[in-house]
């Protein structure tokens, strides 16, 4: 064969083996294609010589990204493979990015966006209807960023369902202590102050040891010392007007069967022969007493004798320190006859002229208590038993909180501060029998309190 002929030939071998190569070209170029993505432009930047080349590197390199050290550059070639996005040409920017830039440079622009992904995570988790967009693009995508614990909700990436069940779960928490924290604080403080009781009040005035003295208000020692042993043996508990303020202020509950004792006019006998029997049974007494004798028998040059002396309030001190004696007020200069009838008003007296008189008495005696046992009165002790609804007004406009009466009758106490305004007392009086009394008060607590029954109560 000739050196043409050669040459021909050669030449048929070239065109047949470009023809056979460009089918592959354009097979390869379609398989880039539907990969990457990738439009035209890019396929003809390549040369013929490198397809075949680059195929085969095509695929290790997607599959180089999961295996690097650090999986948090998975985000690149993840956002790749979606074929739902619409931003292909911002895809194909990161893809190119990553390319030119060395993998030294990619880890830590990675951990910067880790970094700025944990504060929109919180913010979604405030804000749940505003979705973060780092989320959305793989939302299903096993990365460990966005699932840290496989099996448990991540309030990361569900953050409106954790959103909701926080006040769920928080509602049966503070319900809880309000139910079981307070009911024992309202038993403790209210049960034993709302129970209704009756409270018998006996009024005493004098005691003397003189036979021929003795009569309506005036006793023997015997026959007090009697009504004590009495009251003991029957179970009865001795209580003052503080007693009955802590009762009705719910502050404080009654013994089961009260009973309060009672000393009107302040006599020296109150200290010198009832004070030593009130401590042999460690019973408790009210002493009323009048301001204006108790100055003048305060007094070193005042002539005194038992049978119609009055407290000194070197007496008065002396028993208040044994704890047993508690003194309220009999007003400072209005237990008289003569001038007024008792604390009444007088006749010819306006209602402001007898307001303010009752109201600088009351406020003599007050100052006078304090200066010398340290307290004021409580209650008001009517003179003589008189008294009107006028002069009720005035005691609690003065601050008086509790007025006794000689309203012979059983009182019937509910808690209700306006039943210490109307205290009955039973007088007592020489040769009574008050084993009569007690007896009949006895069969009273048997049973629920009834006003009704306590109405019969004969004094």
């Amino acid at each position: 064969m000739d050196s043409k002929s050669g040459f021909s030939l050669k030449c048929l071998c070239a065109m047949l083996a470009v023809a056979l190569m460009l089918p592959q070209v354009c097979f390869a170029q379609e398989i880039l294609d539907a990969k990457a993505g990738v439009g035209i432009q890019t396929v003809q930047e390549i040369k013929p010589h490198q397809v075949q080349p680059r195929r085969a590197q095509e695929a290790p390199k997607i599959q180089e990204a999961p295996a690097q050290e650090e999986p948090k550059i998975q985000d690149a070639p993840k956002i790749q493979d979606a074929p739902a996005q619409d931003a292909a040409p911002q895809v194909q920017e990161e893809a190119n990015a990553v390319q030119e830039k060395p993998k030294s440079q990619e880890q830590p622009k990675t951990q910067e966006q880790q970094v700025q992904q944990k504060p929109q995570d919180q913010q979604v988790q405030e804000q749940p209807a505003a979705p973060d967009p780092n989320i959305q693009p793989a939302p299903g995508a096993p990365e460990p960023n966005v699932q840290p614990a496989p099996g448990a909700p991540d309030p990361n990436v569900h953050p409106a369902p954790g959103a909701a069940d926080a006040p769920v779960q928080e509602a049966p928490v503070q319900e809880a202590p309000s139910i079981e924290l307070d009911a024992p604080d309202l038993s403790q403080s209210l049960i034993a102050p709302v129970m209704p009781s009756y409270l018998p009040i006996i009024m005493y005035h004098q005691i003397s040891r003189e036979p021929n003295r003795l009569g309506a208000y005036v006793v023997s020692e015997e026959e007090f010392e009697s009504d004590l042993k009495l009251l003991q043996d029957n179970g009865y508990t001795t209580v003052t007007i503080k007693d009955l303020l802590k009762y009705v202020n719910k502050i404080g509950g009654l013994p089961d069967k009260p009973v309060m004792l009672t000393f009107d006019d302040g006599f020296q006998s109150d200290y010198t022969y009832a004070l030593p029997i009130l401590k042999k049974y460690k019973m408790k007494a009210i002493f009323s007493i009048i301001g204006q004798y108790t100055e003048e028998n305060s007094d070193p040059n005042t002539p005194r004798h038992i049978n119609y002396a009055h407290l000194s309030w070197d007496e008065i001190r002396e028993m208040k320190a044994t704890g047993l004696a508690e003194f309220q007020c009999h007003t400072y200069d209005m237990h008289d006859m003569s001038k007024r009838k008792g604390a009444l008003k007088k006749w010819n007296e306006s209602k402001e002229e007898y307001r303010v008189s009752v109201l600088n008495d009351l406020s003599k005696l007050s100052e006078a208590c304090k200066k010398n046992i340290g307290e004021s009165p409580q209650a008001f002790t009517c003179p003589f038993g008189c008294y009107s609804d006028q002069l009720g007004e005035i005691i609690k406009e003065f601050g008086l909180p509790a007025i006794m009466h000689s309203y012979q009758k059983m009182n019937v106490l509910t808690g209700n501060p306006e039943e210490l305004y109307i205290l009955k007392r039973f007088l007592r009086v020489h040769n009574k029998n008050v084993g009569e009394w007690i007896e009949s008060w006895n069969e009273l607590f048997k049973e629920p309190v009834d006003p009704l029954k306590a109405d019969k109560i004969k004094p």
